[in-house]
């Protein structure tokens, strides 16, 4: 729809879709390399993994109750 409108703005427009266009060079802007990538990818699974095993032993605290 966006792209759309632009061409009847008389705006060339660009390729893709708007995720492809907007969201995606956030997620992954081109100069995070690889490995930046898996670091990254691994510090959010070991803070997923954190906040779990407290919510359980939280929960687990609770029903002894």
């Amino acid at each position: 729809m966006e792209n759309q409108l632009r061409q009847a703005a008389g705006d060339e427009g660009y390729q893709g879709g708007f995720v492809e266009h907007y969201i995606i060079p956030i997620i992954y802007p081109v100069e995070l390399h690889f490995d930046v990538q898996v670091l990254l990818g691994l510090a959010a699974l070991g803070i997923n993994i954190v906040i779990y095993v407290l919510v359980y032993y939280r929960y687990k605290l609770n029903q002894g109750r």
